[in-house]
């Protein structure tokens, strides 16, 4: 027998107090609940909450990306589109190497990518106990071209700082003389 608005009786010995138990939306992992409502003195279920089952996973894809000689790739991987959980991971493919091609234009010797147009011109490190002297002193020379080609590793050379002037500038000009030819 209802009493009033949100109010019954229960058995003369009180009125309810209806309190209502709000939905609880289902997630993807977790179950939810429908509205349902009590009584607040007494604790009886006046319209009981039934269980909404876990709406499960959409999952969308995550394209893979191939890797090039300029950008890591990665492979392919899925994730939720609700909650944005990963259900399979994307994983890090290392970049490739350059496809190298070697030209050598007016004896300068040069290098590029004939995918992306990298261009690599060969280093050469000199190694002394006294690089800025103005006699002849031993030194060491190592060419490195990037791509093991043409590279040549401690290479026995005499070596002395060239000019007056320019022999403060950073960039220094070098004589060098090898004992042997390579």
């Amino acid at each position: 027998m209802t009493v009033g608005v949100g109010l019954t009786a229960c058995f003369a010995e009180h009125v309810h107090m209806i309190v209502v138990d709000e939905k609880i939306d289902a997630t993807c992992t977790e179950q939810g609940l429908t509205e349902g409502s009590h009584c607040a003195i007494c604790g009886e279920v006046i319209v009981p909450q039934e269980i909404i089952n876990p709406l499960g996973h959409s999952c969308v894809v995550d394209k893979g990306v191939d890797a090039t000689c300029s950008e890591q790739g990665l492979t392919e991987g899925s994730h939720c589109a609700i909650c944005g959980e990963v259900i399979v991971p994307q994983e890090i493919i290392p970049k490739e190497n350059h496809k190298i091609w070697h030209q050598s234009l007016d004896s300068i010797y040069s290098m590029y990518c004939i995918e992306c147009g990298y261009k690599s011109f060969p280093v050469i490190r000199i190694s002394s106990d006294d690089a800025f002297s103005k006699e002849y002193v031993d030194a060491k020379v190592c060419v490195e071209s990037g791509y093991n080609y043409y590279d040549f590793e401690d290479a026995d050379c005499q070596i002395k700082i060239r000019g007056n002037g320019t022999a403060t500038y950073d960039k220094k000009p070098y004589r060098l003389k090898f004992k042997k030819s390579k």
